[in-house]
């Protein structure tokens, strides 16, 4: 068995994509389709990590999260939706969700809520030795190099996104 897994509550073609990078990465990944799919699929083998989709049919998000509010051993949960609002976005933080997240879903974003070192993915490691990378000589003609913009601050996979 991986030593991360992920539960995707979410229909299946959100989320396959990812999983090439999953089995080359060492990640057992999931999928469950409704709140009792997904609870026996947490009981059987609790997930490192939950991604759930705000809503799919007659299930939300919140039910889950209801589920688990009381109990200190179910796995984090990071929701995602396209059409968030901030109502439900406070909702599902309130019910104890790690994080609340508008899509689309990304490699780079579902590594940085893993726990530990991220594993690394071919064009990340492609993108980190190019030289738009954090740390590469920028030219003074650039805001940040003037002192009048933004700067790219760490090194997260997030961050180094082209």
């Amino acid at each position: 068995m991986a030593e991360k897994t992920i539960l995707f509550v979410a229909p299946a073609q959100a989320v396959t994509q990812f999983f090439p990078d999953f089995k080359e990465a060492g990640i057992a990944a999931g999928i469950a389709d409704s709140l009792a799919s997904a609870l026996a699929a947490i009981r059987k083998a609790p997930p490192t990590l939950i991604f759930s989709q705000a809503k799919m049919g007659v299930y939300t998000a919140e039910s889950l999260l209801a589920e688990g509010k009381n109990d200190d051993q179910f796995p984090p949960v990071v929701v995602f939706t396209d059409r968030g609002t901030a109502a439900e976005a406070a909702r599902c933080l309130e019910l104890g969700a790690k994080d609340y997240w508008l899509e689309p879903l990304s490699w780079e974003k579902i590594q940085a809520m893993l726990p530990g070192e991220a594993p690394a993915r071919p064009v990340a490691a492609a993108l980190a030795a190019s030289p738009v990378a954090v740390g590469a000589p920028r030219p003074a003609s650039q805001p940040e190099a003037s002192g009048k913009g933004f700067a790219v601050v760490g090194q997260h996979p997030a961050i180094r996104r082209v």
